[in-house]
């Protein structure tokens, strides 16, 4: 029999898109990735060639400068969570992808710093080389930071957590 006094139990859903295709989520998530790679390769130019700052520190400055928009894009936008993001459970898991993903394309950039320390190339085209070191790097990390940020951090695991 029916208590109709009483409300279901059920807890309430937390916000966010619901059961979106993967491959949207995929394609928002890329979206996001390709403006904050504009804006932190932007930041390294910039500091490379217009300030004369060091490979790494200007690397570092795009990475700074490029994870706070990806987070808040990538949370809103990508997965669809709205209202005050959790420290531990997203935040923190975000900003370690964003260090794992520097720490590669710093590694990287100096690598080809050093192999091209005694080239005759131009300024110039050591900043391309370094673009294109700090951009693969990054990419290697962007696959698995999809499917943990998908999986656990924004995604239904993390849902079901709250």
């Amino acid at each position: 029999m029916l208590d109709r006094g009483h409300r279901s139990r059920t807890p309430a859903r937390p916000a966010g898109r619901r059961q979106e295709p993967l491959w949207l989520k995929l394609a928002r998530h890329a979206a996001v990735s390709s403006v904050a790679t504009v804006l932190s390769q932007g930041v390294l130019v910039l500091c490379t060639l217009g300030l004369g700052l060091p490979p790494v520190l200007a690397n570092t400055a795009g990475a700074v400068t490029s994870t706070p928009p990806a987070f808040q894009l990538n949370r809103r936008w990508a997965w669809g969570r709205t209202g005050k993001s959790h420290l531990h459970t997203e935040v923190v898991p975000f900003w370690g992808f964003s260090l794992l993903g520097w720490a590669a394309s710093s590694v990287a950039v100096h690598r080809v710093v050093g192999a091209l320390r005694h080239t005759h190339m131009s300024h110039a085209g050591r900043t391309a080389s370094m673009m294109v070191a700090s951009l693969l790097a990054y990419g290697l990390i962007w696959g698995l930071r999809f499917v943990v940020l998908d999986r656990l951090v924004f995604g239904r695991l993390a849902k079901d957590a709250v």
